[in-house]
């Protein structure tokens, strides 16, 4: 995949372009990217247009699902040929027409552009589908607005996800992301506590701006040089032992030596327990204990 968010250049190659903010890339999202992947068959390229994640901001909004690195990562994975990926005050004051012009004419260079039926766009979002409607018929470019998906009733979107992320709902956000929720990030050198307890862990940091999911323990799945392991994952602020800052530790199961520095991934699939202080140290081990027990019992 090309990122073209920091060049000046436009594209010669004719696209099918999707448009929208793409916030965890959920299955409502691959609907649209796959109208604009099916159009490959015509000869296009594709191409993604979404605002920097981090610069559009919600009032009441709880985080992101996904940094942008981890969003870029996803589109690359999905086959994306170019990414357009601006700063929202680089183009928040363009106009609907100017929007269509510079943006989805001249630097995508879009022969068919793929929307969700809410997108908006222009100064103050104040045009909608179906003034992109008319300005794509006045360009002899061809629209194709993509239904929503739903799931259980309703239509799958961002909100709906880190509702169930933050109520430890993680089935749900797992079925309506279409894979599961995680993390993949460089392992840190913590406070050592699980070794002398004697349950090493992992430390990892959860990426600034994005979503806390419900603190406490999950059933996690841990990816490492292509090999799949059971885990056990503590989300929180590990109030026995006085840490205040949100991260994921994770105890992998059958498996053991040095893992700093590597970028591993870590997946949740089911929460287990609220996040609790206990009195002691051996309380927290007893506890421990069981968790690793119960981690072990449980289906993938």
């Amino acid at each position: 995949m090309t990122d073209i968010t920091e060049s000046g250049a436009r594209l010669s190659e004719r696209t099918a372009v999707s448009l929208g903010i793409f916030d965890g890339v959920h299955i409502g999202h691959r609907a649209v990217l796959n109208a604009a992947e099916y159009q490959r068959r015509n000869g296009l390229k594709t191409a993604v247009f979404t605002f920097l994640s981090g610069s559009v901001t919600t009032k009441g909004d709880v985080g992101l699902i996904y940094s942008d690195k981890r969003k870029r990562e996803i589109f690359e994975d999905l086959g994306v040929d170019f990414l357009f990926s601006p700063e929202f005050s680089m183009l928040r004051n363009l106009s609907a027409e100017e929007f269509f012009d510079k943006i989805i004419i001249k630097k995508l260079n879009a022969k068919v552009v793929c929307c969700g039926g809410d997108f908006r766009f222009g100064k103050e979002a104040g045009a909608g589908v179906s003034e992109l409607e008319s300005l794509c018929g006045e360009n002899g470019v061809k629209l194709n607005i993509v239904p929503s998906v739903i799931y259980k009733g309703q239509a799958v979107s961002s909100t709906r996800i880190k509702n169930a992320l933050t109520t430890g709902n993680i089935k749900s956000a797992n079925e309506m992301l279409s894979y599961d929720f995680g993390y993949y990030e460089e392992v840190m050198h913590g406070r050592k506590l699980g070794r002398t307890l004697d349950f090493p862990t992992i430390n990892q940091q959860i990426p600034p701006g994005t979503v806390l999911p419900r603190f406490g323990v999950y059933l996690t799945e841990v990816f490492l040089e292509g090999k799949k392991y059971r885990g056990i994952s503590n989300i929180g602020v590990k109030p026995t032992v006085g840490k205040n800052k949100p991260l994921i530790e994770t105890h992998i199961l059958g498996l053991s030596g040095s893992l700093y520095g590597k970028r591993i991934r870590v997946n949740l699939k089911k929460f287990m327990r609220e996040e609790v202080k206990f009195d002691s140290i051996s309380q927290l081990k007893i506890q421990v204990c069981k968790d690793i027990e119960n981690a072990g019992k449980e289906v993938l």
